[in-house]
């Protein structure tokens, strides 16, 4: 994935599964898009995890924030 250099944008955006599929980085690399939220459907293990924030961070320079809806939170077991 090639990482892009631009503000980040207003948007918040959800991805649906545990890693990203090229529609969703091209999705993320939008100027628009300044936040990933992250649902108990996006987390399997923590080294999934780690990946999967990995990979969103690395798309974008800013890197875009994610954040985590409150009720998957209480749900995680890292």
């Amino acid at each position: 994935m090639e990482k892009v250099d631009r503000p980040l944008g207003p948007v918040v955006v959800d991805i649906a599964g545990t890693s990203l599929t090229d529609e969703e980085v091209k999705i993320l690399q939008n100027p628009m898009v300044g936040m990933v939220i992250l649902f108990t459907r996006n987390y399997e293990n923590r080294e999934q995890l780690h990946n999967l924030t990995h990979d969103i961070h690395s798309l974008r320079n800013p890197s875009l924030l994610i954040g985590v809806d409150p009720v998957s939170y209480t749900h995680l077991t890292l």
